[in-house]
C-alpha cells in the first residue's frame, strides 16, 4: 500500500519534470545532430551527425567566445568568492549593526539584471558617467573622455567583470556567512585556549569545516556566471567587435538572428559539457 501511495503521489510531479525538463533537453540534443535553418522553411531538418560539433570546434569565432567566457567566468567567480568570503569573515563576529550591514550588502542581489545593466551603462558613460567623473576629480585621468569603458575591447571586458562582481559577491557572501555562523563553537574555543592565532584558526579550522559550503558556493557561482546574458547584452551587446561576446551572447545571435538552430543547440550542449567538467573539477579538487 505504501509503495502504491508513493507512486500515486509522486507520479504527477515526475510527469511534470519529464515534460518540462527532460523532453526539451533530449529534443535539443536531437536537434544538435541536424542541419536546421529556420530561414529556409522549405528545407526539412537533415541529419548530419557530429558535423555541427566539428564545425564549432574549428570555428575561430566560437573559440574566441569560449576563451572570453572562460576568462570572464574565472575572474568573476574568483573575485566574487574572495570578496564574499572576506565580507562574511568581517561581518560574522559583529553583533548590533550586523542586520543593517547584511541588508546593505545584499542590495545588488535585489536589483533586476536588466535594470542593473542600464544603471551601469549610465555609470560607465564616457561623457556623463560617475565613474569617469570620480576618476577625473581624483586626478587619475586627465579628461572625462579618457577612458571609454564600453567602447574599447579591454575596458569593456573589465567593465562587465566589475558589474558581475558587484552583483554576485553579495550572493557568495550570503551563503558563506550562513555557513560561518552555523559552525560549532567548540573547536574555535579550544584553539583559542591553546593560543592559536586567528590566521591558524582560519586555515586549520574554519576552511575545513566550510568545505561543503565553499563547494556549493563555487558551483552555484560558476553555473550562474558561465551562462549570464542579460547584463552583458544591455551593456555591450557582445562588443565592441567581439570583445565581450561570451558564449551566451553568441548563442543568442546564432539562434535568433542567424536562425541556425542545429548549430546553436550544438553550442548549448558544448556549454553544458564544459560546465559539467568544471563542476567535476571542483568536486575532485575540494574532495568533498
Amino acid at each position: 500500500m505504501r509503495t502504491k501511495a508513493f507512486i500515486t503521489l509522486t507520479l504527477p510531479s515526475l510527469i511534470f519534470l519529464l515534460a518540462n525538463y527532460a523532453f526539451p533537453l533530449l529534443y535539443s540534443l536531437f536537434i544538435s545532430f541536424h542541419r536546421w535553418a529556420l530561414y529556409k522553411p522549405q528545407e526539412p531538418m537533415k541529419f548530419i551527425g557530429l558535423q555541427n560539433y566539428i564545425t564549432l570546434l574549428g570555428d575561430p569565432a566560437f573559440l574566441n567566445s569560449l576563451s572570453i567566457t572562460l576568462i570572464f567566468t574565472g575572474v568573476t567567480v574568483g573575485a566574487s568568492f574572495g570578496l564574499g568570503l572576506l565580507l562574511a569573515i568581517l561581518v560574522a563576529p559583529l553583533t548590533k549593526p550586523r542586520k543593517w550591514i547584511i541588508a546593505i550588502l545584499i542590495l545588488p542581489m535585489i536589483v533586476t539584471p536588466i535594470v542593473a545593466g542600464y544603471i551601469w551603462r549610465m555609470l560607465f558613460s564616457a561623457t556623463q558617467g560617475i565613474v569617469n567623473y570620480v576618476l577625473y576629480s581624483l586626478g587619475v585621468i586627465g579628461s572625462m573622455t579618457e577612458l571609454i569603458w564600453l567602447g574599447t575591447p579591454t575596458l569593456s571586458l573589465v567593465s562587465i567583470i566589475i558589474v558581475h562582481i558587484w552583483q554576485w559577491a553579495p550572493y557568495a557572501f550570503l551563503i558563506l556567512y550562513a555557513g560561518i555562523i552555523s559552525l560549532p563553537r567548540e573547536p574555535f574555543e579550544a584553539a583559542q585556549v591553546d593560543g592559536a592565532s586567528s590566521f591558524r584558526i582560519f586555515i586549520n579550522i574554519t576552511l575545513p569545516l566550510l568545505k561543503g559550503v565553499i563547494l556549493v558556493t563555487l558551483l552555484l557561482l560558476t553555473v550562474f556566471i558561465f551562462r549570464v546574458f542579460d547584463v552583458i547584452f544591455i551593456l555591450t551587446g557582445g562588443g565592441p567587435g567581439s570583445a565581450t561576446e561570451v558564449l551566451s551572447v553568441k548563442l543568442f545571435k546564432e539562434g535568433f538572428r542567424v536562425f541556425e538552430m542545429g548549430y546553436t543547440t550544438a553550442m548549448s550542449w558544448i556549454m553544458l559539457i564544459i560546465t559539467a567538467l568544471i563542476i567535476y573539477a571542483y568536486i575532485r579538487i575540494i574532495k568533498f
